[in-house]
């Protein structure tokens, strides 16, 4: 009898211990199904990024796109990535619906490179100018002073600047490009802000008639302007990489050792 309950006592611990190990194989089945799950999410919005990287620069001018990835590595090797802050397409957010009117407005001035200072600005230009790496169009924030402009108080008119946002301290740049510039609901009232107040306006379809006058428009290809949405893109795939995927797969590789 006693031989007995000496066996059922091991069996029993045998069970339990089977148990326990069956619970953490379980567990770390979890774990790397976890993190198989999160690496195949971030190999998704590796390519996501990378294609609308490699759509947005096939919308810059060949020299512009050659000088700003020059300037990059340029920037990168010095170790003044701190004082080069990227293009004003990089740092800014547009409605959905302000997109074509937005980007019509701005034009090439989307890839002017933002920087610290007048310094660093010079710099780059003479980097890019000896090396013969293209063309580009810097923006030292510390010598832009923003004019306050008094803006119609129309039903159907918004100032752009109130309508691209922006880090407080890229404000400055996004004044510069669109401070001058309002929307409007329709071409007559853009024609009519644009007598009155010597404003530039523009439609959410795109049509312009500046501060001048002058009328440009007509029909606007939709798919021409891709800048904005390409860039939303961008931005929101390698927001989801640094502040969703990264840290849950760096957790599951940490519970998974």
């Amino acid at each position: 009898e006693q031989q007995l309950g000496e066996g059922s006592a091991e069996a029993a611990k045998l069970r339990s211990a089977t148990e326990r190990l069956e619970r953490c194989s379980e567990r770390r089945r979890l774990l790397l199904q976890d993190k198989e799950q999160l690496l195949r999410r971030r190999g998704e919005l590796d390519r996501e990024a990378a294609t609308c990287q490699s759509r947005l620069d096939g919308t810059m001018p060949g020299p512009q796109r050659q000088a700003l990835a020059e300037v990059r590595k340029w920037a990168a090797a010095q170790g003044v990535q701190g004082e080069v802050l990227g293009t004003l397409l990089e740092v800014m957010v547009v409605p959905p619906d302000y997109a074509i009117a937005v980007e019509a407005a701005a034009g090439s001035a989307l890839f002017n490179l933002l920087v610290k200072d007048d310094t660093i600005a010079g710099r780059i230009i003479s980097l890019v100018r000896k090396g013969s790496l293209g063309s580009i169009v810097c923006t030292p924030l510390n010598r832009i002073a923003v004019r306050q402009r008094q803006y119609p108080q129309m039903s159907g008119v918004k100032p752009l600047v109130d309508v691209v946002a922006a880090p407080e301290w890229a404000k400055p740049a996004v004044h510069q490009v669109f401070g001058k510039i309002v929307v409007c609901s329709s071409l007559e009232l853009c024609d009519e802000v644009s007598r009155r107040h010597g404003l530039d306006a523009i439609t959410l379809d795109g049509d312009k008639v500046s501060g001048r006058g002058v009328l440009s428009g007509g029909y606007q290809d939709p798919t021409r302007f891709v800048r904005v949405g390409l860039a939303d893109k961008l931005r929101r795939a390698r927001e989801a990489l640094r502040q969703d995927v990264a840290p849950r797969l760096a957790e599951a590789e940490a519970r998974a050792r």
